[in-house]
C-alpha cells in the first residue's frame, strides 16, 4: 500500500510538473489576479515579453501598473465588465514593458467566484498581437494611401470627399476642390528618367502639403501627375483661390533633384460646393474641366469652374 501510495504521488507530482512546464512555456501569456487586481501568478512567456523578473511583479503590481496610461484609465470598466458578466473576451490593451516601450495584447480574462458568489479572483490569457495590427495597418496602408508619396490615393480622397460634402450640406458651408495637374512633367520623366520623376512627384506632395491646413485640409495624388486638394468649411470663393495662387507659386520655384535643377509649373481648376457640383462625380467634374480650361489658357494659371449645376 505505502508503495501505491509512493507511486501515486510521484505521478501526481510529474503530472504538476508537466502542468507547470505546460503554463509557464505555453505561446501565450497567463496571469492571475487577486480581487484588488494584484498580480499573483504569471507564466514565463508574459514575464519575458514584459521584461520584469517574477519577484518584481508577484505581489507587487497589479494589472493596470502595466497598461499604456490609455488603457490604464479604463482599466476599471474592464474589471466591473468582468465581475458582472463572468468574462471579458478580446480586449485589445496596449502594454507597456520594463523599458517603456509598447505592445499590443489580446486578453482574455475569466472570473473566479466564492462558494458565496463574491468575487474572488481572476485568471486571463493573453496574445501579443502587435505584428497581426503592423500588418493591418500595412493593409490599410496600401488600400488607402499613394505607395510612393504617402498622400491618400483615389479611393481614400472619394471617401474624404463624400464626407466633407456631407458635412458642407448640414452645416451650410461651402467647399472647395482644387485639381493640379503638373505641367510638362512628361518631359522631366523623358529626359531625367522615371527615378527622378518619382522623387519629383514626392517632392511637389511636400510642397502641397505646406500650403494648406494639414489638421482638416485633404492633399491627395489620384495618379499619374495629378493631385487634388480638399478645401472644407472656407469662408469664401477667395479663400480657395488664394491657396491655389500659393500652390501655384510653391511649384513654380525650382527643384533640386538629385543634382538636377528642374523647373515646373502646374494648371490648377478650382470647383465650389454647391456651385459647381452637390456630388464629388459633379464637383471633380467642373474642377477637371477648370484645370483643362488652365491648360488651353497656356498653363501656369489657376481656373475657377464657372458652370453651375
Amino acid at each position: 500500500l505505502l508503495a501505491e501510495q509512493k507511486q501515486a504521488e510521484q505521478l501526481l507530482r510529474k503530472s504538476a510538473d508537466e502542468i507547470e512546464d505546460l503554463y509557464n512555456h505555453a505561446p501565450c501569456g497567463y496571469h492571475s489576479l487577486d480581487k484588488d487586481s494584484v498580480i499573483i501568478k504569471i507564466n514565463d512567456t508574459e514575464l519575458a515579453w514584459l521584461g520584469y523578473a517574477r519577484d518584481e511583479v508577484i505581489g507587487k503590481m497589479k494589472w493596470h501598473d502595466l497598461l499604456a496610461p490609455e488603457d490604464a484609465a479604463s482599466c476599471g470598466a474592464t474589471l466591473m465588465k468582468l465581475m458582472q458578466y463572468g468574462s471579458a473576451r478580446d480586449q485589445e490593451v496596449r502594454i507597456k514593458r520594463k523599458d517603456g516601450t509598447v505592445f499590443t495584447g489580446l486578453l482574455n480574462a475569466t472570473a473566479i467566484y466564492e462558494p458565496d458568489g463574491n468575487y474572488k479572483m481572476s485568471r486571463s490569457t493573453i496574445f501579443d498581437i502587435t505584428e497581426r495590427k503592423q500588418t493591418e495597418a500595412k493593409m490599410i496602408e496600401l488600400a488607402y494611401y499613394d505607395p510612393l508619396t504617402g498622400l491618400p490615393n483615389r479611393t481614400l480622397f472619394y471617401d474624404r470627399l463624400a464626407q466633407e460634402i456631407k458635412k458642407a450640406h448640414r452645416a451650410g458651408l461651402k467647399m472647395a476642390v482644387l485639381y493640379i495637374d503638373l505641367d510638362k512633367f512628361k518631359e522631366v520623366n523623358d529626359t531625367l528618367g522615371h527615378s527622378m520623376g518619382d522623387l519629383l512627384l514626392k517632392a511637389v506632395a511636400q510642397r502641397l502639403l505646406d500650403c494648406v491646413r494639414r489638421e482638416t485640409d485633404t492633399v491627395s495624388r489620384i495618379g499619374g501627375d495629378e493631385f487634388v486638394v480638399i478645401l472644407p468649411d472656407i469662408e469664401a470663393v477667395q479663400t480657395a483661390k488664394l491657396v491655389a495662387d500659393k500652390i501655384l507659386a510653391a511649384l513654380a520655384r525650382r527643384f533640386d533633384i538629385g543634382a538636377h535643377p528642374v523647373h515646373i509649373s502646374s494648371s490648377i481648376g478650382i470647383a465650389f460646393f454647391p456651385e459647381q457640383g452637390s456630388n464629388e462625380n459633379q464637383l471633380m467634374k467642373s474642377a477637371d474641366a477648370a484645370m483643362y480650361q488652365a491648360k488651353q489658357n497656356g498653363r501656369n494659371q489657376v481656373v475657377a469652374a464657372l458652370l453651375s449645376h
